[in-house]
């Protein structure tokens, strides 16, 4: 059974992502061929240095596709766990958060993707 990831916790007052956030993400591998910088990013995670974000998920693995950023400096596109994000974002000081007004936007407007990927 296909957990519900709308409900699933990040934090003490945030769930993982909203109904229409999981509606609007595209299945894992349907964009390859578009370039990295044409990635559309719809959800935003971070903490501190931390920074996710997402554009790609399957529904049934629980794994995004898209631009992480443990520590500042450069990070990379790449699959990442919901589950892990919600278990590590409980356990820290500062737990990670979702972005609540992040307007979907192409990976090549956001500065610290674009920074990585020229």
């Amino acid at each position: 059974m296909t957990p519900d990831w709308t409900t699933m916790k990040l934090n003490h007052s945030q769930t993982l992502m909203t109904k229409a956030q999981l509606d609007s993400l595209p299945a894992l591998g349907s964009q390859d061929g578009k370039g990295l910088a044409n990635q559309l990013m719809r959800i935003h995670f971070f903490a501190g240095g931390y920074d996710a974000y997402a554009c790609e998920f399957d529904k049934e693995d629980g794994l995004f596709f898209g631009f992480v950023q443990i520590f500042e400096g450069c990070g990379e596109f790449g699959e990442f766990s919901a589950e892990e994000i919600c278990e590590t974002s409980m356990g820290m000081r500062f737990p990670i958060e979702r972005e609540i007004n992040f307007t979907p936007t192409m990976a090549g407007q956001i500065p610290l993707i674009a920074s990585c990927i020229r």
